[in-house]
């Protein structure tokens, strides 16, 4: 993606006065034209770090993939070093059915928190969608700058300047609840369903209209066969959920459940 970075050139002007010698410059006189501003210099060298991140290869891992009944969807990815360290988390999200799917990048730099960049839709008059493109730069985790552009088309963002705003931090308490199956994206039995040679176990919070993901049983271990053949009186039951994501023969990428235990047990 491209990024626009605004750079401040002060220009000298020289006026000559009809009957006056023109006065040599000083070195104190002098402008340095080739000078950053700090508010430069900060994009500068955190875009550099975000090229450094997006080209370098790390581990690579997913959260689980989380649907609600009006269409919604929730996911995260993350990228971390050897020491597991995350280094990138990628949000993508969408508010229901035939919603564009939004998208929430936070890059971090000695365990905090260094850029972050945001891709979401607003509304203008509550009528007009407008695609929105945020970026925060921080220094020790507190944001210093933010910038932002519009667009009424995504596809059409980076062609636009993007203008100063005030500092905005964004928050990743939701996505890091994603990756760790807390709050509204804990996993709790909600069920099985059954499509075709394959079972599927349902997990999610135990609320109505909740986040749930799908896992395909590859195993059906004792804890399985009772969640099936007890489903109603196992409903709610905490779980803790061991997957990796697979493609079929026919090209359906799934979630394939590799073990399943029953928290406090």
């Amino acid at each position: 993606m491209k990024l626009y970075v605004s750079i401040l050139i002060f220009c000298l002007l020289s006026v000559i006065f009809a009957g006056c010698e023109e006065t040599p410059e000083t070195d104190e006189e002098t402008i340095d034209q080739t000078a950053e501003s700090p508010e430069t210099k900060v994009q500068t060298d955190a875009e550099a770090y975000v090229m450094f991140i997006d080209t370098t290869e790390w581990l690579i891992g997913s959260s689980l993939y989380y649907t609600n009944e009006v269409g919604g969807s929730e996911q995260v990815f993350f990228w971390m070093d050897d020491n597991k360290q995350i280094k990138k988390m990628e949000e993508n999200y969408s508010v229901g059915e035939g919603a564009t799917l939004q998208s929430k990048l936070y890059y971090y730099k000695d365990g905090f928190k260094y850029v972050t960049k945001e891709y979401f839709e607003k509304f203008i008059n509550d009528t007009t969608p407008v695609c929105v493109e945020r970026v925060s730069y921080y220094d020790q985790g507190k944001p210093v700058v933010t910038k932002e552009r519009e667009s009424p088309y995504q596809e059409n963002l980076d062609k636009e300047a993007f203008k100063i705003v005030d500092p905005h931090d964004l928050d990743e308490e939701r996505a890091m609840n994603v990756l760790n199956q807390q709050g509204e994206f804990e996993t709790t039995y909600q069920g099985y369903v059954k499509d075709g040679h394959m079972t599927f176990i349902l997990v999610g919070p135990n609320t109505k209209d909740g986040y749930v993901s799908s896992l395909a049983v590859q195993y059906f271990t004792p804890l399985v066969n009772k969640l099936i053949q007890r489903e109603v009186e196992m409903i709610g039951t905490p779980l803790n959920v061991e997957f990796t994501t697979t493609r079929s023969d026919l090209g359906f990428e799934f979630q394939a459940l590799l073990s399943v235990s029953q928290l406090g047990e």
